[in-house]
Order: structure tokens, then sequence, then C-alpha cells
């Protein structure tokens, strides 16, 4: 009976992820394949603070000796509705949607993980419809860089 309790408490320690085992982590600039500028700043701004903010994992450097997180944003769209399609000034409400795909890869450039993470908004109608609009996309690159972080770091 004491065996199956050792075996099951070696288990518990190692599914609760305890400690992250990854100390430190290369994040590579954002590549951007969507049509909205500005993007790729803006998720790479992100993803340094979310592991700085959300982890324990260190961000450094390019080094051959440490995990490398590569990241390209391959979509963003953007709906309206508005009483008259071409009068962006009369848009009742509005939605944007991006898509990031990224890959982890080891020192001996294995791929751990390789997967897409999406963040969507719907809004109504705000007071400067254009600047709202360019400051979501900081919130859904937050969005993304906060879930990839958390991913990293609850994996390994």
């Amino acid at each position: 009976m004491w065996i199956i309790g050792f075996a099951l408490a070696g288990c518990q320690r190692y599914t609760r992820h305890d400690s992250c085992p990854i100390a430190s982590i290369y994040i590579a600039p954002v590549k951007n394949s969507s049509t909205a500028p500005r993007l790729a700043e803006s998720l790479t701004t992100a993803l340094f603070r979310a592991f700085q903010e959300k982890t324990s994992i260190k961000v450094v450097p390019y080094s051959e000796s440490v995990l490398h997180l590569e990241v390209e944003v391959t979509e963003f769209t953007q709906d309206t509705s508005v009483d008259d399609p071409f009068d962006e000034d009369e848009a009742l409400a509005w939605s944007q949607k991006m898509v990031a795909r990224w890959t982890l890869t080891d020192t001996e450039g294995n791929v751990l993980s390789d997967q897409s993470t999406f963040s969507e908004v719907d809004l109504g109608k705000q007071d400067s419809f254009q600047t709202a609009r360019d400051q979501n996309m900081a919130y859904l690159s937050w969005r993304i860089a906060s879930t990839i972080a958390g991913i990293v770091s609850h994996a390994w």
C-alpha cells in the first residue's frame, strides 16, 4: 500500500509543476504576415512583458544554449457593423481577431511546441473609433502574449 502512495506522491509533484524547469528563453522578434501594421512590435513588447511579469523564466539575448520562441502574426481581421457601410464613423459595433502561430524549440532545434493562439474582442461604438481600434491591437497582443507565456511556463 505504501508503494502506491509513494508512486502517487511522485506523480503529483510532476503534474503540479511546482517549479518551472525552464530557466531562460530567447524570444525572436515577432514576424507579421497580417495586413495590419505595427502588430509585430506590439506583440514582441507584450511577450517580453508577459514573461517578465507572469513567469519565472528569464528572457535572454540569442544563444544556442537556451530555448527559442518564434512567433508570427498570421491573421488580423476586423469587422464593423454600420448603418452605412461606406461610413466607418457611424459604426455601431466592431470586432477584431488576431491569430499568432508560435513555435518553441530546444537547444538542439527539436520542436517542443507548435501551436496557434488567438484573441478576439467585440466592442460597441466609442467616441474615437480609429483610436480605439489601434489601442485594441495592444490589448489583443497582451492577451496572446499572456497565453503563450502561461502555456510555456506550465507545460514543462
